[in-house]
């Protein structure tokens, strides 16, 4: 029988989801940056003392690198971000998703997840805004404020994951699947309503971005803004709201009432044709209060994702798994298990330790 051989591309996942270069990791294992380098690049064969030094000292597990974990190209990733982070900051965030996205993913080959998606493209079915009246038709959401957005992007067959970001320049981001698997990435330490935002626009981002509509990354995070605009405020239901006696107070009540952010909020005045006049004095008032960098939150509720926690119930509950079995089934060390575990569940965990 043909012994396993490592897959080359885990050891640079692995050391990039730490957030290190490759100096320092061949100086950590006791070899050179070039025997590092070829290794990567599957030249060299590790031999099994090399790859658990690796393992040490990156904190996975031998099997881990063993794995078959696919990378997309970063020219298909979407994020919703402030600025440019470090390019080693945002690869190691990067990387963490990856591995969480391959953990996911193979969870759910247990379960039945149904796929009601739909795909168009503004090429052949208009404009973001009409895109999103369509959607909206299609799922059958009734005029209004969304109650709950999560819910109804779960219903669609969507896996939406939280992740701990560590920083507020990323509100989240579509990675694309190489089985066309839905996924959403939100940054889980970001408020309420700007987590419904961000859900709303990378949801635009699925639905419009597939690899037969491909447009300069500026337009498509213009086109993603539209439609969650859109999306979350018709411009027929919220257009005899706004007018040109908008103030903050007003804002306020609106925010309330449609759960978004008054920054969306004077987005959507513009986008039904409030006068310009009114929107620029709304965009200096909340500069002069300081809410362009931090809203009132006014009891906006956060929308917690379920159907990843539906999916470790599942596990627990009706296929009598621990937290050992999921360890060897991914395979990820325990603690970095139960982190996962931690963001989707509030139940006590039974899990073996």
């Amino acid at each position: 029988m043909q012994r396993q051989q490592v897959k080359p591309n885990t050891i640079e996942i692995a050391r990039l989801s730490r957030g290190k270069v490759q100096l320092e990791l061949s100086e950590e294992v006791g070899i050179k940056q070039g025997t590092l380098s070829k290794i990567e690049s599957g030249l060299i064969i590790p031999n099994e003392d090399i790859i658990e030094k690796i393992a040490k000292s990156l904190n996975y597990p031998v099997a881990f690198f063993y794995e078959d974990i696919v990378i997309p190209p970063t020219f298909a990733i979407h994020y919703r971000k402030k600025k440019a982070l470090d390019g080693l900051e945002l690869q190691k965030l990067q990387y963490k998703i990856y591995i969480l996205k391959h953990f996911v993913k193979k969870l759910t080959k247990a379960v039945n997840i149904k796929n009601n998606m739909f795909y168009l493209n503004p090429d052949e079915h208009g404009d973001p805004e009409e895109i999103a009246t369509q959607i909206r038709l299609k799922w059958s959401i009734p005029r209004g404020p969304i109650k709950n957005l999560m819910s109804i992007v779960e219903a669609a067959g969507v896996i939406v994951l939280l992740v701990d970001y560590e920083n507020d320049e990323i509100d989240g981001e579509v990675v694309p699947d190489e089985n066309g698997m839905p996924f959403i990435y939100l940054n889980k330490n970001r408020p309420p309503d700007r987590i419904r935002f961000t859900l709303a626009h990378e949801l635009g981002h699925l639905i419009m971005h597939t690899k037969d509509y491909i447009v300069s990354g500026v337009q498509a995070e213009d086109e993603a803004n539209l439609f969650a605009g859109a999306f979350l405020a018709p411009s027929d239901d919220i257009r005899y709201q706004l007018d040109d006696n908008l103030s903050l107070a007003r804002l306020a009540d609106l925010k309330r009432h449609w759960k978004m952010s008054m920054a969306s909020l004077v987005k959507a005045a513009e986008r039904v044709g409030v006068e310009s006049k009114k929107t620029k004095s709304l965009w200096v008032q909340l500069s002069k209060s300081g809410y362009r960098k931090k809203e009132p939150d006014l009891g906006i509720p956060y929308e917690h994702p379920t159907l990843v926690k539906q999916i470790f119930d599942i596990y627990f509950d009706s296929l009598g798994y621990s937290i050992d079995d999921l360890a060897s089934l991914v395979p990820l060390y325990k603690t970095e298990i139960r982190g996962i575990i931690d963001l989707y569940s509030n139940k006590t965990i039974r899990l073996m330790a």
